[in-house]
């Protein structure tokens, strides 16, 4: 029950999201490029992860293979994707809670629904149905830390789990390699002194280890096959790219810059609760106070834990304190600015910070002689009663939750209308090749090549574009039927347009990213051959 009552205000989000606006929606940008890959799934090779604006590409594919499972079932449309989104969390959050109920009982499952509960109502639902690599993770590294928990705890199943996630948040996103990295290396350590333990009480059953490390070498032969065989056909390479790329880059920060950047998002838990406003970790940093209160319970937690022998806690404690510091280190490696999408997934850290301050409080109460039954029948109702109304809020706020990107749906809309108004009625096979005058010009870029190819118009994107629009998308076509060329207002690749013979202006759609004018122009053929790989 507690675990699908984790999953019910995420199924109502996706359900919600797909009835509501399904055909209505119309993404640009990111989630274009997202959805334009989700949808090659089953028909061409998708070998690399998400885009990177340092040109190259993040580690894997897992995500978009995730995706494209609901994306396909739910009918395949905008809609389906942000749906996919919420359910990949909300397998997340019941595979918290199980292993919670699973390591601490009926209370501290009831426990773990409550904080996970509160957390997704900080997140809110724009960000838990967003089907962008950095949001749609979070709850995952929560799921990855106790996993490996009960990893830690000697139990086979969870080592080709662990693996599995800490696959998923690499591939989506490499700044997860280092917590990723440690937590995997912390947890097969652990399992592996439990054998040991085992093999010299002379109780130790090999069967279970064996299938568990053949279960682990196949999730991972299997899961990353796509970007090592990428690697090995292609050149360059994106793994080669991506090593020659971090040993040139250290990271431009101090400790103390990484420091600030990933302490607030521990807080994220109590600061909801003190302004219990949807969404309210967003766009503001958790006040000194929330981070204080997380800390402070956290420590006394793990003292009790340590004090009293409640050592399965005490683990759960200790991974949350290598988490931590693995965090701010990760972040000051940071090039650039350290945007808080970077560092939102630290929250996950906190809120495991607060599962194991329910796994200290299960596991020390029934050895104290003080804690007498009516108290902890008292506790744990309490609980259920305050777990069960956060999943209905949450449920209720999904339900009412705007459109996804509301604010640009007019501007997107406008895009795919416009552009697949122009090119329906095209001669031959109506393709269209499409190329950026200007690099500002690529959020409405993608939203138009997503329209085009929903709407079965073959579409081809210039060579140079690959590492934004994937190798499917980006192979010449010999003879195109119209080129459309977007160009920012008033540079000089639009005065070039302007004065191209047989160019003519479909639209001038104002860019949410720089609130400026983008040109749609069409022609009716390249004078140069987009086969030549010309630039404008």
């Amino acid at each position: 029950m507690v675990v699908g009552l984790a999953v019910l205000a995420f199924a109502v989000s996706a359900v919600a999201v797909v009835v509501r606006f399904s055909g209505d929606l119309h993404p640009l940008g990111d989630i274009a490029l997202t959805e334009l890959t989700v949808r090659e799934v089953g028909h061409h090779p998708v070998l690399l992860g998400p885009y990177s604006r340092f040109d190259w590409s993040h580690p894997g594919p897992m995500l978009f293979y995730v995706l494209a499972g609901p994306y396909r079932a739910l009918g395949g449309s905008s809609a389906a994707l942000y749906a996919g989104a919420a359910l990949v969390n909300g397998a997340m959050a019941g595979l918290v809670v199980g292993v919670c109920a699973r390591r601490g009982g009926r209370a501290l499952g009831w426990w773990s629904l409550l904080v996970v509960g509160v957390f997704s109502w900080a997140l809110g639902p724009a960000v838990l149905r967003y089907p962008w690599n950095p949001y749609v993770t979070v709850l995952a590294t929560a799921a990855l830390v106790v996993v490996v928990w009960a990893l830690t705890a000697g139990e086979a199943w969870a080592l080709p789990t662990a693996f599995g996630l800490g696959t998923f948040l690499v591939q989506s996103h490499v700044g997860y390699t280092p917590v990723t990295a440690v937590l995997l290396g912390v947890g097969v350590g652990a399992y592996a002194l439990h054998r040991w333990v085992d093999h010299r009480r002379g109780r130790l059953t090999w069967r279970p280890t064996l299938v568990a490390a053949a279960v682990t070498v196949a999730v991972i032969a299997v899961l990353w096959a796509p970007p090592v065989w990428q690697q090995l056909t292609r050149d360059p390479g994106n793994l080669g790219e991506l090593r020659l790329y971090f040993s040139e880059h250290s990271g431009e920060h101090s400790v103390r810059e990484g420091y600030d950047a990933v302490v607030p998002w521990l807080g994220v838990i109590p600061n909801q609760l003190a302004t219990r406003r949807p969404g309210a970790a967003m766009g503001t940093a958790a006040p000194d106070w929330a981070t204080i209160v997380t800390v402070v319970a956290f420590g006394l937690a793990t003292v009790a834990a340590l004090w009293r022998r409640a050592w399965d806690a005490a683990r759960l404690g200790a991974l949350v304190l290598v988490a931590v510091p693995v965090a701010v280190v990760a972040a000051a490696r940071v090039t650039g600015d350290i945007y808080e999408y970077l560092v939102i997934w630290v929250s996950a850290v906190g809120l495991v910070a607060w599962i194991a301050v329910g796994a200290a409080a299960t596991q020390v109460a029934p050895r104290l002689r003080a804690a007498g039954s009516r108290w902890a029948s008292g506790a744990l109702a309490a609980t259920v009663a305050a777990a069960v109304a956060v999943t209905a809020l949450n449920a209720a706020e999904a339900l009412d939750a705007p459109a996804p990107d509301a604010g640009v749906q007019a501007i997107s809309a406008r895009v795919a209308d416009r552009v697949v108004g122009a090119t329906r009625d095209l001669p031959g096979d109506g393709s269209v090749w499409v190329r950026l005058g200007d690099n500002v010009s690529w959020s409405l870029g993608a939203g138009a090549v997503l329209a085009l190819d929903r709407h079965g118009i073959p579409v081809t994107v210039e060579p140079r574009l690959e590492n934004l629009f994937g190798e499917q998308l980006t192979r010449s076509r010999t003879a195109p039927a119209a080129i459309l060329t977007l160009t920012l207002d008033g540079s000089p690749a639009d005065g070039r347009a302007r004065g191209r013979a047989g160019n003519r202006l479909i639209a001038a759609i104002v860019s949410p990213d720089i609130e400026r004018d983008i040109h749609f122009w069409l022609a009716a053929r390249e004078p140069e051959g987009p086969a030549s790989g010309s630039r404008p």
